[in-house]
């Protein structure tokens, strides 16, 4: 499917295309969301865990100026 850069379109493709449809929300939350979202979230502590550490690495590093 092609999807144009006209916001207006693209509400008319999409709307043609769920006409006839019927949403069911089976309210289970979604594998792929809930394993996306832990891997983000362990992506970010490991960034956190290494800006700490090289933050600690140049704080010990810089010489102290009398």
């Amino acid at each position: 499917m092609v999807m144009s850069s006209l916001p207006m379109l693209n509400h008319r493709v999409f709307q043609t295309l769920t006409h006839h449809c019927h949403i069911v929300e089976t309210g289970n939350e979604s594998y792929r969301f809930a394993h996306s979202s832990m891997a983000a979230k362990s992506r970010i502590q490991e960034r956190e865990q290494s800006r700490k550490a090289s933050k600690a690495a140049k704080v010990a590093t810089v010489p102290e100026t009398f």
